[in-house]
């Protein structure tokens, strides 16, 4: 409610999040952005990493390109 009303975007910090809900909806979806952790610490562990979820496509293709560094199959 407050980030639209100031047009600003919502980051979710979902890191133990994973399976949870709020009024039946699942935690990470709520946002713009959502950011999973799978440190050793929580629900669900990878020993490091972690993921970050979005339906925005002008998002997901920067964060894909800072993922790589900036570089691209034309590099």
């Amino acid at each position: 409610k407050l980030a639209k009303e100031y047009n600003l975007y919502l980051i979710e910090d979902a890191a133990h999040a994973i399976t949870s809900s709020y009024n039946n909806k699942s935690l990470g979806t709520y946002g713009d952005l959502a950011c999973f952790s799978f440190y050793p610490n929580k629900n669900i562990t990878t020993g490091e990493g972690g993921v970050i979820a979005t339906n925005n496509k002008d998002f997901h293709e920067k964060i894909r390109s800072l993922r790589t560094h900036g570089m691209t199959t034309e590099t």
